[in-house]
């Protein structure tokens, strides 16, 4: 039993493995020997890389955990609800292609030279690091900066100009407050200056971001965060809104992540955050109202309704594509084909979305 047990489960080996990996780079660090490092990272790469880990960083109340919050649950009431971080956080998002780790570390000043520490600890081995700024705090905007310099250094004593070093995003957040640095004055303070010293920085994107607007975390959850991830949706979406003369046909996950869309890509992401929120109300009240009704045929659950604040008609159909909780939803908006010909589309288009993501994930999907 114990050979049968670790031959099939090889994850303890590979825990200990990284802890050991861990311990050495602490030793190390004082060697400063940047190849050494660089060598022990792509280990760690290699080992790791079919997991996805986020780190959010910045200084303290520029809006770490409420990203993460948000980032787990598209409402901004949930997200709010924050105190000030004393330790690492950590979230899980769970999406159809996959699990995301978000760790989010503290920012106030008594934990700061302790962390700078143990940063490299946390950094290693993520596929992105996110910098939260506070774009509404002029005051601090040069603090900012210069804690951003410490991350750089840091990114480049590990990973120096290799490819493999993680994807590097800017938020520039607090967008609602009148007076928020956009996205090109951000680039400019925080990005151009240091171009030609690290290298790594032209992949680096900048995104406007506020707690009240959930459509920009889909954004960075559907292009980068899965980008790699996402299965090839888009001909049968395509042939879908061709046929149906929809003025937008989207499909995503239950967790609001956007796999596919034709049409205005903001109005995709609103339906994907709408999708994801009546999905939840689904799940926990097996209605949504007593006027709205969902129509269900075989394992489809359609709902068809007319979203005031979107002033859109839209069909969204639900439907599991395995045996675990998570769903997908295909959505129409203004659809101009007859009510009966749309439901009969739509019922193949999510008989061959089916099919792809089987042939992708066969080991889940036949998982009781």
């Amino acid at each position: 039993m114990a050979q049968a047990f670790a031959g099939s489960n090889p994850a303890p080996r590979i825990n200990l493995m990284l802890i050991l990996i861990l311990h050495g780079i602490a030793i190390l660090e004082k060697m400063r020997s940047g190849f050494i490092m660089r060598f022990i990272v792509m280990i760690m790469i290699n080992v790791n890389s079919s997991k996805r880990k986020i780190v959010i960083i910045g200084l303290h109340n520029v809006g770490k955990t409420s990203i993460g919050r948000m980032f787990i649950s598209l409402s901004p009431n949930e997200a709010l609800d924050t105190e000030p971080s004393i330790n690492v956080e950590k979230y899980i998002k769970e999406t159809i292609l996959g699990v995301s780790n978000i760790f989010v570390t503290p920012g106030q000043k008594r934990f700061l030279s302790a962390l700078e520490h143990k940063l490299h600890e946390i950094i290693v081995n993520s596929d992105i690091i996110i910098y939260v700024i506070d774009a509404a705090d002029k005051k601090r905007m040069e603090k900012m900066i210069r804690y951003f310099q410490k991350v750089l250094e840091l990114i480049s004593s590990l990973y120096g100009t290799q490819s493999y070093a993680p994807k590097l995003l800017l938020l520039a957040h607090k967008q609602d407050i009148p007076g928020a640095l956009g996205r090109k004055e951000i680039k400019r303070l925080f990005i151009d200056p240091y171009l030609s010293r690290y290298s790594f920085l032209s992949e680096a994107k900048v995104y406007e971001t506020t707690i009240y607007d959930p459509r920009v975390f889909i954004e960075i959850l559907s292009k980068e965060i899965f980008k790699h991830s996402i299965l090839n949706f888009d001909h049968y979406i395509v042939k879908l809104h061709r046929i149906t003369r929809a003025q937008v046909t989207c499909l995503s996950d239950t967790e609001g992540l956007l796999l596919s869309s034709v049409g205005n890509e903001e109005i995709a992401f609103d339906i994907a955050v709408l999708s994801a929120k009546i999905f939840d109300i689904l799940i926990r009240e097996k209605t949504i109202s007593s006027s709205l009704t969902p129509l269900v045929i075989g394992d489809l659950t359609f709902i068809n309704i007319l979203s005031n604040n979107l002033n859109k008609k839209t069909l969204i159909v639900f439907f599991n594509v395995s045996r675990k909780k998570h769903a997908l939803s295909l959505a129409l908006v203004n659809y101009k084909l007859l009510f009966y010909n749309t439901l009969q589309k739509v019922i193949e288009t999510t008989r061959c979305i089916k099919t792809i993501y089987q042939n992708r994930y066969k080991g889940e999907t036949n998982a009781s």
